[in-house]
Parts: C-alpha cells; sequence; structure tokens
C-alpha cells in the first residue's frame, strides 16, 4: 500500500513530489502522461488531465443558485400547469 503521507523532496531550484510505483501503475501514469494542478481551500488537487472532474457540493449550490435566479418566474409557472 501507498504511503499516506508524503515529503516533498529538492529538485534543482524547485520540491518535487514522488508518487509510488504502484499507484502510477493503478492510474496508468507514465511519464508521458499530463496531470493537471489545481488549488482548492487548502489542498492541491492533482489529476489527469481530460478526466472526468467531479464538482464539490459547493460549486453544485452556487450553480443551482444562480439556476432558480435566473429562472424563477418560469419555475412559478411551469409548476402552476
Amino acid at each position: 500500500m501507498a504511503e499516506k503521507f508524503k515529503k516533498l523532496i529538492k529538485h534543482d531550484n524547485e520540491l518535487a513530489l514522488v508518487i509510488d510505483k504502484a499507484v502510477l501503475k493503478k492510474l496508468n501514469i507514465d511519464d508521458n502522461t499530463k496531470l493537471e494542478i489545481s488549488l482548492e481551500n487548502n489542498g492541491i488537487f492533482i489529476t489527469i488531465a481530460g478526466a472526468i472532474k467531479t464538482i464539490s457540493n459547493k460549486d453544485l449550490e452556487r450553480s443551482g443558485k444562480k439556476i432558480m435566479d435566473k429562472y424563477a418566474p418560469v419555475f412559478e409557472k411551469l409548476a402552476k400547469i
């Protein structure tokens, strides 16, 4: 099983995160795989480029509120039909 906690390793003037071979194999990641890095709240998220992304509950709620605010009159009319 892969380690839960990792240390960053100095690489030239940068820091590198080493990913266990078992994890790379399970995710089918090699040295040609493009990865996306995003920051959210207090975390770093690494995903395979082009992979299906999930949406957070907060983002989902925000999107739902925008739709409800924009289309409330339409929804009210539909509810009366």
